[in-house]
């Protein structure tokens, strides 16, 4: 009886969980991007969108992206100016799905091994299998 009391709990919060939280418009988020790009640049062509997430509060990222304003989407674009190719630009969206700030994908990759180094977690998770390897 326990057992099934559990399972029912899990099920009912996974998904509490799921309907609580609101749809992702990619649609909105890529005409905000197509939008912004047009009005700040000449010759813009967009070629592909790439991937569409939701973001949680981080001051690193609001950092690199120069902005003070909650970074709440991200989505990945790939456009030429000139006909000049740009690879995996990351535009950043407010809860409005406005253009809040944009960074490279060198300058995201930077940022994520820089809060895995300083994450005390990974850094233990990292010495456990240095330890196993030496085994």
């Amino acid at each position: 009886m326990k057992k099934i009391f559990l399972t029912i709990t899990i099920i009912i919060t996974f998904c509490n969980i799921s309907f609580c939280q609101p749809p992702l418009d990619r649609t909105k988020a890529e005409d905000s991007v197509k939008k912004y790009m047009a009005t700040k640049t000449k010759n813009y062509k967009p070629l592909d969108f790439g991937e569409f997430f939701s973001q949680y509060y981080s001051e690193s990222l609001q950092k690199i992206a120069k902005t003070k304003v909650v970074i709440k989407y991200s989505i990945v674009h790939t456009y030429l100016v000139n006909n000049k190719k740009t690879v995996d630009t990351y535009f950043h969206l407010n809860e409005l799905y406005q253009v809040i700030g944009k960074n490279t994908i060198e300058e995201m990759n930077k940022l994520s091994n820089d809060d895995l180094k300083n994450n005390p977690k990974f850094d233990s998770i990292l010495k456990s299998l240095e330890l196993e390897m030496q085994k």
